[in-house]
């Protein structure tokens, strides 16, 4: 025999009658009487209406596959996939589809929240600015700014609803004159604080009196 048995395949043939692809599915199928056995029809096309992606296995596209098994694996000549939006299912949300009714994001918030029932699932209303008063900065975390919720962690972590950021000292400029560079030490500037080290340490007041009445 030159070719494989099984009608309307133009392959050469390998064993038994068969092509080499059509004997590993006959030994697949339990090694039946050959002379009988014909491989189940094969799929060019998903099986589900609507779906044009080319089949893969059980008469499914690789999505429509995945679902199948994910639904335990049911009849696949009986089941059909749960029909979901075009769009997420979360209102005001305009992102596509994903999986389970959800956009990406979405679908990745619902799994960390614990994969609960996703018909009454609902994300966490977060603020859109950060909750401190005066804070511009889009909420990141806790209601917070990146910046601030930093400060809430090296805090301790009190109440969100209640902290708020110590305010900042108001920076002194050094003493020196002439010179508005923020203090470093002895409110003196870096530079002139270095300077003051170089002439020995004398008294600060009667140092800087000393440049004054020069200047």
């Amino acid at each position: 025999m030159s070719g494989c048995r099984i009608p309307g395949c133009k392959e050469a043939h390998s064993a038994k009658g068969f092509c080499e692809n059509h004997y590993r599915v006959w030994d697949y199928a339990g090694r039946p009487d050959p002379e009988t056995w014909r491989p189940k029809k094969k799929y060019s096309d998903c099986r589900i209406p609507g779906c044009e992606l080319d089949h893969l296995a059980k008469g499914f596209c690789r999505t429509h596959y995945d679902a199948w098994r994910r639904a335990g694996k049911p009849d696949p000549e009986t089941w059909v996939p749960r029909v979901w939006p075009i769009g997420c299912r979360i209102s005001g949300c305009k992102e596509g589809h994903c999986a389970l009714g959800f956009c990406r994001t979405h679908y990745d918030q619902w799994d960390r929240a614990g994969r609960p029932d996703p018909e009454s699932w609902e994300p966490k209303k977060k603020p859109s600015k950060c909750c401190v008063p005066g804070c511009k900065e889009n909420s990141k975390i806790k209601g917070f700014c990146s910046k601030h919720y930093q400060q809430w962690k090296h805090a301790g972590r009190p109440d969100p609803a209640t902290w708020r950021p110590r305010k900042k000292q108001r920076e002194k400029k050094c003493r020196f004159p002439r010179c508005d560079d923020p203090c470093c030490a002895k409110d003196l500037c870096s530079k002139h604080y270095q300077k003051w080290k170089r002439e020995g340490r004398p008294g600060v007041r009667g140092w800087i009196r000393k440049y004054r009445n020069v200047a």
